[in-house]
């Protein structure tokens, strides 16, 4: 890929991934591939609506890409909270949790995929432990946003280690939001 021709920019990225996939597939293949397909559709009508741009989803990841950090958090804690209100009719080992990380950074864009630090960190956030975690620059830019009012933090941690990276990722927040009705055994802490 040549320098000249390499597409450059800032987003807000949201990653998100399926805490027990392999247990869920294990478990029920084609219960389990029908409710991904489901919660996958609320969720890009939910990114969709709010100006972001599903970008990837495979397996159990989904990946949006946003222009505004704002943007990208509040359809977190939407799509957490309509994702909570799906689960709770269905049998404990039956819940699918999405645990998300949101990551403002510098991507490459080449046609329609994403590549970068600013990508990669926001998959490494999505397995901090809670319904959301965010770097510090994302908790900086969200003070006193509507958002923000629904978030509880559980955890701050002076880093998470970045998988294949020789670095860390510094000051990670890990949020949950007010959903213990319909998800009481929520565990905080990482796999």
């Amino acid at each position: 890929m040549s320098l000249a021709r390499t597409k450059r920019k800032l987003a807000a990225i949201l990653s998100a991934g399926i805490k027990g996939y392999s247990r869920l597939m294990e478990d029920d293949e084609e219960t389990t591939v029908e409710t991904i397909t489901a919660y996958r559709e609320l969720m890009a009508n939910q990114i969709n609506n709010r100006n972001g741009l599903t970008v990837d989803a495979q397996g159990d990841n989904v990946q949006a890409e946003f222009s505004s950090i704002v943007d990208a958090v509040e359809r977190a804690v939407t799509i957490q909270k309509e994702l909570g209100e799906e689960n709770a009719p269905l049998p404990e080992h039956r819940k699918m949790i999405f645990r998300m990380g949101v990551n403002l950074g510098d991507v490459i864009e080449e046609g329609d995929t994403l590549y970068g630090d600013g990508v990669n960190i926001a998959a490494r956030l999505a397995e901090g432990g809670g319904h959301l975690c965010i770097r510090d620059r994302v908790k900086q830019a969200m003070r006193l946003k509507p958002a923000s009012s629904d978030l509880v933090l559980l955890s701050p941690r002076d880093c998470v280690p970045a998988k294949g990276s020789s670095s860390a990722i510094p000051t990670l927040w890990c949020f949950t939001f007010s959903l213990q009705a319909y998800m009481p055994n929520w565990e905080t802490q990482r796999r």
